[in-house]
């Protein structure tokens, strides 16, 4: 034991101490409503395939490709756009389709038509499909194409 504490010391003696020298400092850009984000509570960040970052908040969502925002917010009897503005969730789905939790259910994002269309859920033990009424607050996707979506009122929704 006493042998192996010695060299131990011994090697680290040799070897010296490793300089450590400081890196530049990282940049940090300050994106806000004064660069085109709709609003400035961030509620949820998205990649998607094609690089675009998304940025979900109270108030739309947001589509930043490094230079400028696209801002998507509900339009009133408009069945294309947004279910409600307040974004709280995003995963992409294997068809490259973007899937957007709200706090009135799901929009699935066309990237080739830029148009949205509600999503839908089969209740336990029913037949007939109905809108996703509720509050979402995750979204993921697995390795099969199932999205599983987190919500606050139903479950786990598949």
């Amino acid at each position: 034991m006493v042998y192996r504490s010695f060299l131990l010391i011994l090697s680290m003696l040799a070897f010296g101490p490793t300089p450590i020298s400081a890196q530049d400092s990282v940049s940090v850009t300050h994106l806000s409503i004064d660069q085109g984000l709709s609003n400035n509570s961030v509620r949820c960040i998205y990649q998607d395939h094609n690089g675009f970052m998304w940025f979900g908040t109270y108030d739309g969502l947001n589509r930043y490709d490094g230079y400028d925002f696209k801002v998507f917010r509900n339009k009133i009897n408009d069945t294309s756009s947004l279910a409600h503005n307040y974004i709280s969730a995003i995963g992409e789905d294997h068809h490259n389709n973007l899937w957007i939790g709200t706090g009135q259910g799901i929009s699935i994002y066309n990237n080739l038509t830029s148009k949205f269309r509600t999503g839908y859920y089969v209740p336990y033990r029913m037949r007939q499909k109905e809108r996703i009424p509720f509050n979402i607050n995750t979204i993921k996707a697995d390795a099969k194409g199932n999205m599983f979506i987190g919500t606050s009122d139903g479950g786990l929704l598949v």
